[in-house]
């Protein structure tokens, strides 16, 4: 947390010297803004459950199916928005999946209904996460219908994190880059 507090249990306000009121520092009565535990960056409280929700769910989506040399790397580009740009540029022929968990999915169900219906049988809730070459999906939170319905067939390389460590989808170029990415619970 960037801010600085007085004396445990003192009933003085908080002094917020977070980059978002520029050079100068602000008092609060309590913080504007906490550290994000995955991040780090500075997040305005109203956003701060959602800003952590989606960095856990982009982290593990990482630490679970990407080859381990590769982990590291890719944690740190995407948390910088350039560089961010630039791996997300590179998702639609993403080679370091790691083979161990990739189910590949048969092609008589290469279609978005089909797609969604194998996931939900395998435990996928309502909602998903979705890190995308597609500008207008990437880092959000969607329903996950929605999700596969605007990913399948684009040709945009997508990792959609249905259940944290467990359970993602990944659209690639061609239908012969879709694929499940499922570990058991442990």
């Amino acid at each position: 947390m960037r801010s600085q507090r007085a004396e445990p249990h003192s009933t003085a306000p908080a002094v917020c010297i977070c980059p978002c009121h520029g050079p100068g520092r602000v008092v609060h009565p309590v913080p504007c803004c906490h550290s994000c535990p995955h991040c780090h960056q500075q997040v305005t409280v109203g956003f701060f459950e959602s800003h952590v929700r989606c960095c856990q769910h982009e982290s593990a989506l990482i630490a679970a199916f990407v080859a381990p040399t590769k982990r590291s790397r890719l944690r740190s580009l995407l948390r910088l928005p350039r560089r961010r740009r630039q791996v997300l540029e590179q998702l639609a022929h993403f080679r370091s999946l790691d083979p161990r968990w990739v189910v590949p999915i048969a092609s008589s169900d290469q279609h978005a209904n089909r797609i969604e219906a194998i996931l939900r049988s395998r435990g996928a809730p309502e909602s998903c996460y979705v890190v995308s070459e597609n500008t207008a999906l990437d880092g959000q939170e969607l329903k996950l219908g929605d999700a596969i319905s605007q990913v399948v067939g684009l040709g945009m390389g997508t990792l959609i994190s249905c259940i944290p460590s467990r359970l993602a989808y990944f659209e690639g170029e061609g239908p012969s880059d879709r694929c499940l990415l499922q570990r058991s619970a442990a």
